[in-house]
């Protein structure tokens, strides 16, 4: 019984549309529309995985939410072509600090360098926001990151003495109804759950380091 039951589990967790609900609602308090631009206001997109490949290009490096949210972050800039584009995340092992993987991104699409810091010692949310800080002060930021990640980070920036205006992109699920495809078991639900629960441990995290 302990057996089957652990099958059937696996198997409910395996149907995006059985986490859909779960994941709107996590995602929820990002969805808000960006404020009217603030020119002043430096773009700080936070840094997330890497890949080592060895004599790779940047892009080849950086994981799909990296990407995501140097993309995010660029757009941002191009509208507001006088702020700084601020790219954080430190090394972890033998891969490349995101920070500066996604700096070569971006001036390979155009932006120009003497635009773009980078932080390349954090490796964490709030080692991310303390470094911010100390950079540039108590000043209001755009602040980009993934939708599912954004109320933790807005949260530790606020801690900091910061202003983050949230910018939120690589969101996990959409606004469409749920389809036939929804309910036919998927790996990629089981890595949407682990992201999920990264979150919720960080905000009890937040909330007990408190």
């Amino acid at each position: 019984m302990l057996l089957l039951g652990s099958l059937a589990l696996l198997f409910l967790l395996s149907i995006p549309a059985f986490q859909k609900p779960f994941l709107r609602y996590a995602e929820s308090g990002s969805a808000s529309p960006i404020p009217a631009k603030q020119t002043s206001a430096p773009i700080v997109v936070l840094g997330a995985g890497t890949r080592y490949i060895e004599g790779g290009s940047s892009s080849q490096s950086l994981g799909s939410t990296a990407i995501a949210r140097c993309v995010e972050g660029i757009q941002l800039a191009r509208q507001m072509p006088s702020v700084p584009l601020i790219f954080t995340g430190g090394q972890i092992g033998a891969r490349p600090p995101s920070s500066t993987d996604m700096a070569s991104l971006a001036i390979d699409l155009g932006v120009d360098p003497s635009r773009i810091i980078t932080f390349s010692d954090p490796t964490s949310t709030a080692e991310e926001a303390r470094r911010t800080f100390e950079q540039i002060g108590p000043a209001t930021i755009y602040l980009v990151t993934s939708a599912l990640h954004l109320p933790r980070a807005v949260e530790l920036f606020k801690k900091e003495g910061l202003d983050p205006i949230p910018v939120p992109c690589d969101f996990l699920v959409d606004d469409s109804a749920v389809g036939f495809l929804d309910f036919l078991p998927s790996a990629e639900a089981w890595g949407n759950w682990q992201k999920l629960f990264h979150e919720v441990y960080g905000r009890i995290w937040i909330r007990i380091a408190n």
